[in-house]
Formats: structure tokens, C-alpha cells, sequence
């Protein structure tokens, strides 16, 4: 594919030269043979391709992009001058070439503007062809550049994104998983016991383990399996100790089909289960309420909080600060925490 489009715009660039080489034929021939008309084209073009391609391909990569002003300015201005000499010079020995050859005679104007009486002729002729060179030449030069800033905004566009995807995929990879663990060892001392909910347990858990290795790795899932995840998980806590009873949960308030970032809601929930010290009856509680209006989601989670912090597994916080970060990636945009 790439090599389809470069062939494509090499046939558009020699389209273009031939197209102005054609027009300046049309003019030169009014006046001179098409052997002269298209020898004086092909000098005067030939130069205007080589400073227009060396500026492309060389000077531009090399100097201006890379905010070397003062050295591109200087390269420019001495090729300016060589094809000004080049102009001067290269059209009289052209002259003494068509002159030899009978070319200049009687009802013959003389080629590159030569008049007899005129100061100079040969050197007007030469700014005239110097300027049209430098129209080109400035008209190429803006062509190139913004060529080169969409292609280089694209490429940090590219790799902004490519960054963002990585970093994503990190911090998924960071939420914490050791309740599965857990949740293991309590399936198997209840299949010991041969309790009727285990096998109840055991699907609840394959469903939480599916959702972390397929819906966690896409970019939107809908809500209703983020909520259907959190129950599980609710689920999976309680068989930590049946005195986890004090557990208020109302998704009532939320749209299912809405889409939402798979895994974003999760480690608030984790949280609560950390910090609540949710086995003490008398004293430990979690509420959650999960609400949406148009696109909008609002999920209110609190839990009680002990006199001592009884969590010796302290984290610093990482599960929070995860979450904060890929609701800033995601989502960009005013995000309230309280």
C-alpha cells in the first residue's frame, strides 16, 4: 500500500512538470522553433527541479525541521545566487550555439530576450528567470512543510495514542486480584463440606475470571456486565466470613446498555471491602448506589471506617490512584471525587 501511494505521488509530481514545461512551450514556440522553444524550456526548468527537489529532500529534513534557521536561510541564499550566474551565462552560450548554427538571422528574434541596443539584456532576463524560479521555489518550500507538520502530528497523534493504549493496558493489569485467591480457598472448604451453594460459587467466579480475561481487555463493555461483575464479587467477599451481612447495594437507578469502560468501577468496591471492617456486626457497613442520566454515571459507594486501622496489607492507595488515571485517559474532562 505504501509503495502504491508513493508511485502515485511521483506520477502527480512529473504530471505537474510536465504541465508547466507544456505551458512554457506554448509560449516560447510563438516565436521561436519548437528545437529552440524546448531547448530554452529545458534550461530554464531543468534548474528549477534540481533546487526544488534538493530543498524537498535535503535542505528542509535536514536544516529547517530540525530549527537550523540561520544555516537553511544561507544554503538558500547561495543556491539563489548560483542559478542567477547560471541564468546569466548559460543563455549566452546558448546564443553563441544557435548563432553558429544559423538559427539567429533575418525575421529571427534571438532567444532569452536579446535585443541589440538593450544594457545588459541577457542579465534582465536572468532576474526574470531567477524570480519565477524562487516562485516555485516558495510555493514548493509552503507545500512541503505542511506536508511535513501533518505527517509529523499524525505520527505524535500515533504515538500518543499508542502510549495511551500501553498505559491503559498497565493499569488494568494492575487491579488487584488476590480476592480470587481467596475466593478459591473458601469454594474448596465449602465443596469439603459438601455445601450446596459451592457449585453456585464456582460459576460465580468463572463468570468474574471471564469478565478480567475477555470483556476486561475491550474498550467499552456494557453496564450491566460491570454491575453483574460487582455482585459476583460482592458474592465472592461474603464467603470470607458469614458475618459480612451489613451490605446495602441499589443499581436499580442505572441503564444497563449504557457502554462504559470495562473494570473502572471495581476497585472502589475493593476499596470499601478493605478499609470497612465489614465483619463487625454492630459496627461495619457498606452502601453502594449506582445511578446514570443520559450518558452521565454516578456511583456513590461509602463504608464505615474503624477506630484503628485494622488493614495490614496497605497498598498506598495504588488501586485509587489507578483509577484516577485511567478515568483521566478514557474520559478527559472535569471528573468529581469526593
Amino acid at each position: 500500500m505504501r509503495s502504491v501511494k508513493k508511485w502515485i505521488v511521483i506520477f502527480v509530481h512529473a504530471i505537474v512538470w510536465l504541465a508547466y514545461m507544456f505551458l512554457l512551450l506554448e509560449a516560447f514556440s510563438n516565436r521561436d522553433t519548437f528545437e529552440v522553444a524546448l531547448e530554452k524550456v529545458l534550461v530554464l526548468v531543468i534548474p528549477q527541479i534540481i533546487l526544488v527537489y534538493l530543498n524537498v529532500f535535503l535542505l528542509i529534513p535536514l536544516f529547517f525541521n530540525r530549527k537550523k534557521y540561520w544555516e537553511y536561510g544561507g544554503l538558500v541564499l547561495i543556491s539563489f545566487i548560483i542559478l542567477y550566474f547560471y541564468y546569466a551565462y548559460i543563455p549566452d552560450l546558448l546564443h553563441a550555439h544557435y548563432n553558429l548554427r544559423g538559427e539567429i538571422g533575418p525575421g529571427r528574434p534571438p532567444p532569452f530576450g536579446w535585443r541589440e541596443g538593450f544594457p545588459n539584456p541577457i542579465k534582465l532576463r536572468a532576474i526574470f528567470n531567477l524570480s519565477s524560479a524562487v516562485s516555485i521555489f516558495l510555493i514548493s518550500t509552503i507545500i512541503e512543510i505542511a506536508r511535513s507538520t501533518i505527517v509529523r502530528d499524525k505520527e505524535t497523534a500515533r504515538l500518543k495514542s499508542e502510549n495511551l493504549q500501553t498505559e491503559l493496558k498497565f493499569l488494568k493489569s494492575q487491579v488487584n486480584p488476590h480476592f480470587l485467591f481467596n475466593a478459591l480457598n473458601n469454594i474448596y472448604a465449602m465443596s469439603v463440606m459438601q455445601s450446596k451453594e459451592a457449585p453456585q460459587m464456582i460459576l460465580k467466579l468463572s463468570d468474574i475470571l471471564r469478565y478480567n480475561l475477555y470483556d476486561g481487555t475491550q474498550e467499552k463493555v456494557p453496564l450491566e456486565k460491570e454491575i453483574k461483575y460487582i455482585e459476583n464479587f460482592i458474592s465472592l467477599q461474603k464467603l470470607k466470613d458469614d458475618k459480612i451481612q451489613n451490605i446495602k447495594v441499589d443499581f436499580s437507578g442505572a441503564d444497563g446498555g449504557l457502554m462504559i469502560a470495562p473494570l473502572i468501577l471495581i476497585p472502589f468496591v475493593e476499596n470499601c471491602f478493605k478499609h470497612s471492617k465489614i465483619e463487625d456486626i454492630s459496627r461495619g457497613w457498606i452502601n453502594m448506589e449506582l445511578k446514570t442520566s443520559g450518558n452521565g454515571i454516578e456511583f456513590m459507594v461509602t463504608n464505615s471506617i474503624p477506630e484503628k486501622d485494622h488493614n495490614k496489607d496497605r497498598e498506598g492507595g495504588i488501586g485509587l490512584e489507578n483509577v484516577k488515571r485511567r478515568l483521566e485517559l478514557i474520559y478527559p474532562g472535569p471528573v468529581s471525587y469526593t
